[in-house]
């Protein structure tokens, strides 16, 4: 573990905002300890007690760069799991996720790092890089990071996470941070770290289709493009699909008619309202890249429909040249994500995959899973926004080229679970949604990390 300069609080007295505060070594029933990385970068530290008679860890700095955090032992059990969670009340911090995060360490009862198990999430991701001698095998786990944010009336924001305890650990080492603000103060209150059943893990199976327009006749209306895509639907219902991401602005495509002939109200539109009927009969989610016309305004959207009707919409955000200065459209503004049966759903459409910021504010929002109607692009880019945001991706094509991005499924690693460059055919693969984290080598829990690490602009 690192070595960290402690100052220990022993019943001294600390003024602070004129008040007369009693610093106590025992704050609740743990014993918790202010630290910092270096003596020079040390912060201010004080405890307070609430009118409730609830202990409150507070970390003030005077000047940027400096490094402080609080922490406490609190034993565990190694194999099971447990729910953590803690509220923070913040004040002049600009980026308050990157400046007060919690890291958990697991320790065994000779106080050293533990291992990874072996077999966590099936894969040896959970192996660490940073060798412990002493350890029969020479990988030890990175540190916990808690970062699922949930912002209170009183304007504090709890952190609460769930991990399973390594099995050789004793202790669980909490870290709470205050670093690189000046004149910025953190409060932490209402500490727990209690054992807890095993999370729920969903394996759910998602398709795409590939089917390029060029290789079918015209169809006279939207409707009827809709139809052609009814067969696949039932396909991958019946193959156990829960999920099927169609192709871009199929509408248009599929037509070959003027973007204000195809456009429709989404919702309420003919075609929409088709894919819901589809989505209720097959008993699965769809989602589908159409025209959409609000009033005047022409945007290249994504609905998302299922078994209990219209879900939502997500608006292209990054338009080609051609879609913003010859097609007439308007890009959109926002980054949906929708919370369903099968896991938080977000969509983007094509050319949004050049531009990393549209898929990381999407996992930012939540998004488990991310289907992309795209007419082609690099699947490089592919593979990348689903590491970098650690999603699952899905992908529904209609290039034909060899080397250009496929239809297919995409995992956290950016690996292609399935994949098809046949027409009239499709991509199917099960994919697992569950809230505990997976391991990177000796990143530890990538997506948290991404989360906390991630500069401001």
């Amino acid at each position: 573990m690192k070595k960290y300069f402690i100052k220990f609080l022993l019943l001294s007295v600390i003024i602070l905002f004129g008040e007369t505060l009693l610093a106590q070594e025992v704050a609740g029933a743990l014993h918790w300890e202010s630290a910092s990385i270096l003596p020079k970068l040390s912060p201010e530290f004080y405890i307070k007690t609430t009118e409730s008679g609830s202990q409150v860890l507070g970390i003030k700095t005077n000047r940027k760069n400096q490094h402080g955090l609080w922490k406490a032992s609190v034993p565990v059990e190694g194999g099971h799991f447990y729910a953590f969670s803690i509220k923070k009340q913040v004040s002049n911090i600009a980026d308050v996720r990157r400046a007060t995060p919690v890291n958990i360490h697991w320790l065994n009862a000779a106080g050293k790092t533990v291992l990874r198990d072996r077999d966590y999430n099936d894969k040896r991701l959970g192996l660490e890089t940073f060798v412990d001698p002493e350890a029969d095998w020479p990988w030890t786990a990175r540190p916990e990071i808690p970062y699922r944010e949930k912002v209170n009336e009183d304007g504090s924001v709890t952190v609460a996470s769930v991990f399973k305890a390594p099995a050789n650990a004793t202790h669980a080492v909490v870290e709470l941070h205050l670093r690189w603000d000046g004149g910025a103060k953190v409060e932490w209150r209402d500490f727990s770290l209690q054992k807890t059943a095993s999370p729920a893990k969903q394996k759910v199976k998602v398709a795409a289709v590939f089917q390029p327009f060029k290789t079918v006749p015209k169809v006279k209306t939207p409707e009827a493009a809709v139809r052609l895509f009814a067969p696949f639907i039932k396909e991958a219902a019946d193959k156990g699909a829960k999920l099927i991401c169609l192709p871009e602005v199929l509408t248009k495509k599929f037509t070959d008619l003027p973007n204000d002939q195809v456009a429709e109200p989404i919702p309420g539109g003919a075609a929409t309202n088709a894919f819901q009927e589809l989505a209720r009969q097959n008993n699965m989610y769809i989602v589908a890249g159409m025209v959409e016309g609000d009033r005047d305004t022409l945007y290249n959207t994504a609905i998302l429909v299922g078994p209990e009707g219209f879900i939502g919409k997500y608006r292209k955000v990054v338009l080609t040249l051609a879609e913003a200065n010859a097609s007439g459209l308007t890009p959109g503004t926002d980054y949906p994500v929708f919370d369903t049966k099968i896991g938080k759903i977000g969509m983007m459409i094509c050319y949004d995959l050049y531009f990393p910021e549209v898929a990381r504010q999407l996992s930012r929002n939540g998004a488990e899973i991310i289907a992309m109607p795209i007419a082609g692009g690099n699947p490089v880019l592919a593979q990348a926004r689903a590491i970098e945001n650690q999603v699952y991706l899905v992908t529904s094509t209609y290039d034909v080229r060899g080397p250009w991005i496929k239809t297919a499924i995409f995992d956290y690693d950016g690996q292609m679970l399935d994949q098809t460059d046949k027409p009239g055919t499709l991509a199917i693969a099960e994919v697992e949604i569950s809230e505990l984290p997976r391991y990177w080598g000796h990143l530890g829990d990538l997506k948290a990390d991404i989360f906390i690490q991630e500069p401001k602009n």
